[in-house]
């Protein structure tokens, strides 16, 4: 099997730095510029022999995937396996300064209400597995987030600790 990980366009929330974990409103569709870079992915794999696109069902990544699947016209599934990490009250609020280093402690998330890193993880690695155990010869495009990114890349490299590095 053979994975491609794209991280969803540019929302309106991204561009104020808002932290958007779980929220699916109006400030989580994507701006101008993330409809430009759905595009771009579309036509930068055009060529590319992708069998599948599976996607969150969040509705930033949900409209990043189906602005690639016009220009790639293969099927389009959606998993809640692949959603945005749960992270409780922090939702909605401005990144603090060292957002992407509070993201992984574990502590810090779940003291506001976030999912703890290792059932992220447990989440994402039967989706993985599940993936491979139907399509084990298929070239399947990943529209997610950038959390679920890193931890798929985590466990390909056989990352087990409780950051997705």
């Amino acid at each position: 099997m053979k994975l491609i990980l794209v991280r969803h366009g540019e929302t309106f929330s991204n561009e104020k730095g808002i932290i958007q974990g779980r929220l699916n409103g109006r400030k989580q569709k994507l701006n101008s510029v993330g409809i430009i870079q759905a595009k771009g992915i579309g036509k930068k794999f055009k060529k590319s022999k992708i069998d599948l696109i599976y996607s969150s069902r969040l509705k930033r990544a949900k409209q990043t995937a189906k602005i690639v699947k016009k220009e790639l016209n293969v099927k389009l599934m959606l998993d809640k396996r692949l959603n945005d990490r749960k992270l409780g009250d922090l939702q909605g609020k401005k990144q603090p300064k060292h957002w992407n280093k509070s993201l992984w402690d574990s502590e810090f998330v779940s003291y506001h209400g976030g999912e703890m890193y290792l059932h992220l993880r447990r989440r994402v690695k039967k989706f993985l597995l599940n993936l491979l155990e139907k399509y084990p010869d298929k070239t399947i495009l990943i529209i997610t987030h950038k959390a679920i990114v890193q931890i798929i890349i985590g466990i390909i490299k056989g990352y087990k600790g409780n950051k997705a590095s």
